[in-house]
């Protein structure tokens, strides 16, 4: 289960990355969005080490759970801040992508 929930954030940080940096999603920050980017890849380095000690245990089903709900809390909260959360400077349109 925590296999398959890591490789869920490996790609969805990857398709973040692909889209945050040319500007097709923004947080409504301006500038500020970097710290938005830089939460994310630390997150992401975070999800990675705690795998391998989840995963290096004994493996139970309580902290497997809680590592799976930890990741979907942390994708739907990021979710959020670039679409209905978005910040002042560029709020919600009811587009998921920014058009310039």
């Amino acid at each position: 289960m925590v296999r398959y929930a890591y490789w869920l954030v490996v790609g969805w940080v990857s398709i973040f990355i692909l889209l945050f940096v040319p500007g097709f999603i923004t947080f409504g920050h301006g500038i500020g969005d970097v710290f938005y980017a830089f939460y994310v890849i630390t997150f992401f380095i975070l999800v990675s080490l705690l795998r391998y000690k989840v995963l290096k245990r004994k493996k139970s089903l309580v902290v497997e759970s809680m590592f799976v709900c930890v990741i979907a809390l942390f994708i739907g909260y990021v979710t959020l801040e670039f679409t209905l959360l978005r910040g002042p400077e560029y709020v919600w349109n009811g587009r998921v992508f920014y058009s310039k």
